[in-house]
């Protein structure tokens, strides 16, 4: 049978000693548990990076561009030797790598090079865009031509490569209006392309009957080291939020630190 024994009835000292044990216990027990809980909540360290080189032997490769398979579409600026060097190459999901879009021009402007740096994929799928320096509007190429029948279909290099002569065209010139050096692009909310034109320091839209217009110029930057220099915007990347289009401007020769912008 077990024997109850009155609080009261225990010495001062005694009913001190255990209020005191008592406390200690749930101190500890709330030590450990906040302990636990920091160490759940304390960030981890990343993994190093795994880095594969998937293709090699490209010339001067800049722009990207995902088919809606899963292949690779890369943009090359050429050489720079005044040749025709420049284009694109298709890496597809099976491995295959090779020239998708050849004999475009690549040479130098300013020093820099300038040859094929844009290429992208319509928002449905249906087209392939490509931009090179100097051409004065893009190129097209429907993304039928590039597939094979398969269950979904799959895209597959031709057995020659496309040349400027079997492309289309899109962002046409319209009197003195023209694409110089379109860099990046991304598409309007219904659905027409939109691009930045990294010489023209602008950003352009094609009109519903194809032809090319700018809505936007931005001024020169201010060097933050030399606030009585100015360089060009030279605007670069570009992607739409919403109704918003957000830019990256990288500035112009000689390239002072700092004078970047979004």
């Amino acid at each position: 049978m077990k024997r109850r024994i009155a609080w009261a009835s225990l010495p001062f000292w005694m009913r001190s000693l255990l209020c005191l044990g008592v406390l200690a216990m749930a101190s500890a027990t709330a030590s450990a548990c906040a302990s636990k809980a920091l160490s759940v909540g304390k960030p981890q360290p990343l993994p190093p990076p795994r880095i594969e080189v998937v293709a090699d032997g490209l010339f001067a490769p800049l722009g990207l561009a995902l088919l809606p398979d899963g292949s690779l579409l890369v943009a090359e600026e050429g050489t720079g030797k005044r040749d025709d060097s420049a284009g694109v190459t298709l890496i597809t999901v099976d491995g295959e790598i090779g020239r998708l879009v050849s004999g475009l021009p690549s040479s130098r402007d300013s020093g820099d090079l300038a040859g094929v740096n844009l290429v992208g994929v319509k928002g449905d799928g249906s087209l392939i865009y490509v931009g090179n320096f100097g051409a004065g509007h893009l190129w097209t190429l429907p993304l039928e031509q590039v597939l094979r029948p398969a269950s979904p279909p799959k895209a597959a290099l031709p057995q020659t490569p496309f040349t400027p002569d079997a492309l289309g065209q899109a962002m046409r010139r319209l009197n003195n209006v023209m694409l110089v050096n379109p860099f990046d692009m991304t598409f309007s909310p219904d659905g027409r392309p939109v691009v930045t034109d990294a010489s023209g320091n602008g950003v352009a839209i094609e009109n519903p009957d194809g032809t090319t217009r700018f809505f936007h110029r931005f001024d020169p930057l201010v060097d933050p080291n030399n606030p009585v220099q100015t360089v060009e915007a030279v605007p670069t990347g570009i992607e739409r939020f919403g109704e918003e289009y957000l830019v990256t401007l990288t500035g112009g020769c000689p390239y002072p630190a700092g004078v970047g912008q979004v």
